[in-house]
């Protein structure tokens, strides 16, 4: 395992007890859930020891398949409403330091890219990222989106190098960000991204090099993560669908 986000994990199986929770008060249906083989259920007996680490993500990974909320790919499509996926892809780890003289064994937060996938476009997780019980956001109606517009949307709290590449710009229309119609992350700083938005998506890897990240070789991994935001990428055309996330588990693939 080369990574895997335990409080993620909690707050998934947490939520999903209570909406079983919930369910079960409407229509009497008890917690389990039949699964091919044994019953599994969500809730933990405290007769009964913990479940292990394994045990946890295997649980997790068959709940989501049989209540329909994992895809096995990145969203290709506007239309896509599965809030989980998981693949295989190739992807870079990139180590995001707190200054230009910060050094990398104490980064400010690590990301992984892959990149495009026909349609499916660039795909960016945010380890650890801290808003874990957020809903995933679709872009489809909306005019625009970014994949750098949501990493540094959701890491702005935290001193980093790209924050200083891309410094934070008060919108210069104030009502912007109380647009009904658009999320306050769309409209309130994008603005900011735009001049970079098209190389970032086009030499992603180039671009965060030169504002001082370390980017490690690509690897093959298996990743299982939650969707934050995704929609048309605007730096490439309104067909791609750009996508960030939150890794629950990465595992290496031989």
């Amino acid at each position: 395992m080369i990574y895997q986000d335990e409080k993620l994990l909690d707050d998934v199986l947490d939520d999903l007890r209570q909406a079983q929770s919930a369910k079960e008060r409407e229509t009497k249906i008890g917690l389990e859930l039949a699964l091919t083989g044994p019953k599994v259920s969500l809730e933990e007996s405290t007769k009964r020891r913990p479940l292990t680490a394994p045990e946890r993500l295997d649980l997790l990974q068959r709940v989501l398949e049989t209540r329909q909320l994992l895809a096995l790919e990145r969203p290709a499509s506007r239309s896509d409403s599965r809030p989980f996926v998981t693949e295989i892809c190739d992807a870079y780890r990139i180590y995001v330091p707190r200054g230009a003289d910060a050094g990398f064994e104490s980064p400010a937060f690590v990301i992984w890219l892959s990149e495009s996938k026909a349609q499916a476009g660039l795909l960016c997780l945010l380890e650890n990222a801290g808003d874990s019980r957020s809903e995933p956001t679709n872009y489809a109606p909306m005019s625009t989106f970014s994949v750098l517009q949501c990493l540094l949307h959701f890491t702005r709290g935290r001193p980093n190098v790209l924050a200083t590449a891309v410094p934070s710009r008060p919108h210069p229309n104030p009502h912007a960000q109380v647009d009904e119609g658009h999320p306050a992350s769309l409209v309130a700083e994008f603005h900011n991204v735009k001049e970079h938005v098209y190389d970032f998506c086009r030499r992603p890897l180039e671009l965060l090099r030169q504002w001082g990240c370390l980017v490690t070789a690509p690897q093959a991994i298996q990743v299982l993560y939650k969707i934050r935001e995704y929609g048309p990428e605007a730096g490439l055309n309104w067909q791609t669908v750009t996508t960030f996330g939150y890794p629950v588990w990465i595992r290496e693939v031989a």
